[in-house]
């Protein structure tokens, strides 16, 4: 299949598009996950029903900011959509390359040297326990978590 740039997106409307580029924005919620994706052209929202795709959950653990991905799917119009009123549905997702600077380990968005909480997905439950050798927590690292109901902080946090 021939790459889409996401800026030709409208003329390819209901048909199997495949695109590639850098995720800018990355949310993963419990039953749907939403890539911003974008390339030279513009940008696009992948949006991911997991329960009709299982096998992209593992694909969608090793997506940070800045990776660069391609995405195989439909794209369709819709209303509700921002970024030009399109979004794709995907039927398969590729990590081409990673961010060298942060990498998600245990469900946890870190620097490379895991001494940085930056992010914690809602993935983690109830009782959180933040890894030994994370030195620092990002201010807003659980701010999407609503039902924790206990932390467990390592030894090796600086104060």
């Amino acid at each position: 299949m021939e790459r889409t740039y996401i800026g030709d997106i409208k003329q390819n409307l209901d048909r199997d598009v495949l695109l590639r580029g850098f995720v800018e924005n990355f949310r993963d919620g419990k039953s749907m996950a939403f890539i911003v994706l974008k390339d030279i052209t513009g940008k696009v929202q992948i949006t991911i029903e997991k329960e009709k795709h299982p096998e992209l959950e593992e694909t969608l653990l090793k997506i940070t900011p800045d990776s660069v991905i391609s995405v195989t799917g439909v794209a369709v119009a819709s209303e509700y959509v921002k970024m030009g009123g399109v979004e794709v549905f995907p039927a398969t997702i590729t990590v081409d390359s990673t961010n060298p600077n942060f990498t998600v380990d245990n469900n946890m968005f870190m620097d490379k040297s895991k001494e940085t909480l930056y992010f914690a997905t809602n993935k983690l439950g109830n009782d959180i326990v933040i890894p030994e050798g994370v030195k620092y927590i990002g201010n807003s690292a659980f701010s999407n978590l609503k039902t924790v109901t206990s932390y467990t902080f390592p030894s090796t946090l600086v104060e």
